[in-house]
């Protein structure tokens, strides 16, 4: 199987999942979009009734052909990622103070990949790109390792300089660098280590990951790779797409060849940095309704704007709607603590909200399941994007291992893949 050219067919056949804003699900008019022969088939499925359909790996149910079709293609676009055991070690009161579950989770297992990787190799210098305050360069140094940070922000490198004041695990120094393109990036990286080191990056977001792979290929000392991504959609746009995306002739040449070449854009790119379907599959009936109220209410409020000729200007200051998503009378009352509504406007506009919501409500719960559809897109969109980075890696060079391995546990930390290669 080509991987690549048939992730690239599937997301081309099914692009009416995820190929528009959310919330304007009414106001682009995107439910006549939906096939026929699945829109009355997805109307009738409660979230029950979608996992056990969508979600039930054991065989297909008796459904529609189309969307026997749709499962069977999903199933065999499933790629295999080797899953590291995950450690249940905890850093100390001490060690995890200013930081939250989530990022203890990434720090002490990221840092244990790390770890094995380079004994391996014989490794003991780390250069850590976006190292920001220095957490994860703390544990590699408590591992044994010479820690270097590079940080774009000035802010954030020198707070993790001052980190070293009574912080005896934060012995290293952090560099201000903002990694880019030029050569005078690369000459600056370059210098930083004289001796065979690990390039390691947590949370590379947007261009970085595929700026470093470049960089990995053209900087001798860098013996291995380690990189985790996200917030692909922050890649650079250019005309008709992105300045990193597709990056491998493999991928470039599918997309070329695809009939709707403009559905690998940004919609698509977002998608893929949303949550994993564990985390649907982890939401129980009431957090369903919230999300599912939560887009109603926004896609009824797009519509109504949109048919006013009304540009929605959030205010700065946040607001306590979260806390009245099963309430429309609430919502809409509320609309001006957080939006910017001309005075004169705000009365006729409330009530036409109200009007529309009564109106289309009865779509609400049909926007849940495409959301469903979404998460399970997700991950077929996310893979594609990692091999397209891993060929690309190939393409520039020869490795004696190169691959992807899933780290983290993906509920708590969604973007859990990390790049992996060695010279």
């Amino acid at each position: 199987m080509n991987h690549l050219e048939d992730s690239v067919k599937f997301l081309t056949k099914y692009s009416w999942i995820y190929d528009f804003k959310v919330t304007n699900i009414l106001s682009d008019k995107i439910l006549e979009e939906i096939p026929s022969d699945w829109l009355g088939f997805l109307k009738s499925l409660t979230i029950e009734d979608f996992n056990d359909v969508f979600l039930n790996t054991e065989k297909i149910k008796n459904v529609p052909e189309e969307i026997a079709n749709f499962i069977e293609s999903h199933r065999m676009l499933k790629t295999p990622i080797t899953k590291c055991t995950l450690s249940n070690h905890s850093l100390s009161n001490m060690q995890k103070r200013g930081i939250n579950l989530k990022k203890e989770h990434e720090i002490v297992n990221f840092a244990n990949f790390i770890e094995h990787r380079c004994l391996e190799s014989d490794i003991k210098n780390i250069l850590d790109i976006g190292s920001g305050l220095g957490y994860l360069g703390e544990e590699l140094t408590r591992k044994g390792f010479k820690v270097l940070g590079v940080e774009g922000s000035e802010g954030h490198s020198e707070r993790a300089e001052k980190r070293k004041d009574g912080n005896k695990s934060h012995n290293f120094d952090t560099v201000h660098l903002k990694i880019d393109d030029s050569q005078e990036c690369l000459q600056k990286l370059s210098f930083l280590t004289s001796e065979k080191s690990c390039l390691v990056g947590l949370h590379c977001c947007g261009d970085l990951t595929p700026q470093l792979l470049k960089m990995f290929t053209e900087i001798d000392q860098f013996s291995s790779l380690m990189l985790v991504s996200c917030c692909y959609h922050k890649m650079s746009p250019v005309k008709d797409g992105f300045e990193n995306f597709p990056l491998s002739s493999e991928l470039k040449s599918a997309v070329d060849k695809s009939d709707k070449p403009g559905v690998f854009n940004g919609f698509m790119l977002r998608l893929g940095a949303q949550e994993t379907v564990t985390r649907w599959l982890d939401m129980g009936l009431d957090e369903h309704k919230k999300h599912m109220n939560n887009v109603g209410f926004r896609a009824v409020l797009e519509k109504v704007a949109k048919e006013n000729d009304i540009e929605l200007k959030k205010k700065k200051r946040k607001c306590g709607l979260q806390n009245n998503l099963e309430n429309i009378d609430a919502f809409k009352d509320n609309l001006t603590v957080r939006y910017k509504i001309d005075e004169s406007k705000v009365e006729n506009f409330s009530e036409q909200v109200l009007e529309c919501f009564h109106v289309n409500s009865k779509h609400f719960d049909l926007f849940e399941i495409i959301t469903g559809l979404q998460f399970l897109l997700q991950s077929v969109i996310e893979n594609m994007i990692h091999w397209d980075r891993v060929l690309y890696l190939q393409e520039l060079g020869e490795f004696r291992e190169c691959g992807i391995f899933e780290i983290f546990d993906d509920l708590l930390s969604p973007r859990n893949k990390v790049i992996y290669a060695k010279k």
